[in-house]
């Protein structure tokens, strides 16, 4: 001990502290080269993740490709927009649908459905907004999506999962036709995708739709808006049936006023 405190009270201070220019010039030229080799590895990092969001064509062949549920912007059926239209005495605007849809949430409400449904219906309405104003959004004003928007995002895949069963080849789906199926299972590639984008910002501690970058973004409000199209269609077509006396049958095919429209 007494010798460290020797070897310490001996030091020269100026030999310690020294300036670049009384720097050996070896260790000058390894700190530039260390600099720079730090500069170029920052550089090189992103802060956004980079994700494999490709699809193959695996289970849908007869009403849709396994890609449409992720590539095409979907609609709600046209007997869904009648619904509104009559409900609304003609207008079938976006505030006119999440009216509509707020309504059927209240009128519906059992403690849990009421949860989910609600999600969707302001999901949904944020989404056609963000649509509907899109060409005429400019850089000094982008759309500005609600702060929890990709929080309630994946809390609606939560809720879904844990309810519902995305296998279209499970025996609890034996009732649905072959169009059904395929929406079945186009929800499943979709909830996936959801997770996986929201799930990868989410590690970065980015949660804000208007943080991500543009390609991203573009997808998952794509994404969103597709998830919702189809649990519109389930809960409504399946209310049509009840409401009319219908039973399910595996070999008829869904009306026409009924499919989901993909001419987007």
């Amino acid at each position: 001990m007494n010798r460290l405190q020797n070897n310490l009270q001996n030091l020269n201070i100026d030999e310690v502290l020294q300036t670049p220019e009384n720097t050996p010039e070896s260790n000058l030229d390894d700190l530039i080269q260390h600099v720079e080799d730090m500069t170029l590895k920052h550089k090189k990092q992103t802060p956004y993740p980079n994700l494999n969001l490709e699809v193959p064509n695996i289970y849908c062949r007869q009403y849709f490709d396994d890609e449409d549920f992720i590539y095409m912007r979907l609609d709600i059926p046209t007997e869904l927009y009648n619904k509104v239209e009559v409900f609304s005495d003609g207008d079938i605007s976006t505030d006119s649908i999440f009216t509509f849809l707020s309504n059927v949430s209240e009128e519906e409400y059992d403690g849990t459905t009421f949860n989910r449904f609600q999600l969707v219906s302001f999901l949904f309405s944020q989404v056609r907004y963000y649509y509907e104003n899109e060409e005429s959004l400019e850089e000094l004003h982008p759309f500005l999506f609600d702060v929890d928007f990709m929080e309630i995002s994946y809390k609606l895949t939560n809720l879904l999962i844990e309810n519902c069963i995305f296998d279209p080849d499970n025996q609890i789906h034996q009732h649905l036709n072959d169009y059904e199926k395929e929406v079945v299972y186009g929800c499943g590639l979709i909830i996936h995708q959801i997770r996986l984008i929201v799930h990868s910002y989410q590690q970065l501690n980015i949660t804000s739709m208007n943080c991500i970058i543009e390609t991203h973004q573009e997808r998952l409000i794509r994404l969103v808006n597709n998830l919702c199209v189809c649990i519109l269609y389930f809960k409504f077509k399946g209310d049509h049936m009840v409401e009319n006396g219908y039973e399910a049958d595996t070999e008829m095919d869904t009306p026409d006023d009924w499919k989901i429209i993909t001419e987007m």
